[in-house]
């Protein structure tokens, strides 16, 4: 009997992407995986007055969009999700609207995602080191230790960052969102954004948009400095120069359609 699907694969696989929209500030923002997309929904959250640790910004989940009839203009802020087909209709809907995403150099990512996601690779590519994780997690769990400690360090001592791009070089990224290029997840090729922001400048850049969209100085200093939420746990791991060119194989169209240097 086959298992229950995964909701992110079947999500990727169809093609969609997550935006949201703040009727309030008349902007859509496009969370990107593994690109402070926690962290902008905690300021989000922030500017519209709601619970800074994100409880209340999308309590029901993202809207389906199906059309325009299904638009929630009357919610000052909404999540949608927005399959790849109608993302053009989308955004022609919110053409008025300031459209911005949050990008991150690919070698940055790539790190981050072992960091942090290694788990998640583990447990669709390598089944051995999937389980010592899991064993070495529910021995942590008898001896009072931090479980995901425990198994995020058994399953890092068996896949290396080397390994672990070599893998997705041949597995290939679509199994699970978090692993996807960039472009994709923002739907490069069919949507038009008015700011592209960088997570290495993000400090900078994003009061200065947040100004721009109306938010108010008080309202910026009681949020600022941004906060970082749901950081990777570093791993020790580097680049080298075989990692970095299985990064630029697997996200060329990172470095070409978002302006990244290798």
């Amino acid at each position: 009997m086959a298992g229950r699907p995964n909701r992110r694969q079947d999500t990727e696989a169809a093609g969609s992407f997550r935006p949201v929209v703040s009727e309030r500030f008349r902007f859509v923002y496009a969370p990107v995986t593994k690109c402070g997309s926690s962290t902008l929904k905690a300021v989000i959250a922030g500017i519209h007055d709601l619970n800074r640790n994100g409880a209340g910004l999308m309590p029901d989940g993202p809207v389906p969009y199906a059309g325009p009839q299904s638009l929630q203009r009357g919610r000052e802020l909404v999540s949608y999700e927005v399959f790849k087909r109608d993302a053009a209709e989308f955004h022609t809907a919110h053409s008025d609207y300031l459209w911005f995403t949050v990008v991150r150099h690919p070698y940055a990512r790539a790190l981050s995602i072992y960091n942090y996601d290694l788990r998640k690779y583990a447990k669709w590519h390598a089944k051995g080191p999937y389980l010592a994780g899991s064993v070495s997690k529910f021995l942590a769990l008898a001896s009072g230790s931090d479980r995901k400690r425990a198994q995020r360090n058994a399953i890092r001592r068996r896949i290396s960052f080397a390994d672990f791009m070599h893998g997705l070089r041949s597995s290939g990224t679509g199994f699970d969102v978090h692993f996807v290029p960039q472009a994709d997840l923002i739907f490069l090729d069919r949507v038009r954004y008015d700011h592209v922001l960088r997570l290495e400048t993000l400090s900078e850049e994003l009061p200065a948009l947040l100004t721009r969209l109306g938010v108010s100085q008080d309202k910026l200093d009681e949020i600022l400095p941004i906060p970082r939420a749901n950081p990777s746990h570093p791993s020790g791991a580097v680049h080298d120069e075989r990692t970095r060119a299985l990064v630029y194989e697997i996200y060329e169209k990172d470095f070409t359609g978002l302006g990244y240097v290798p």
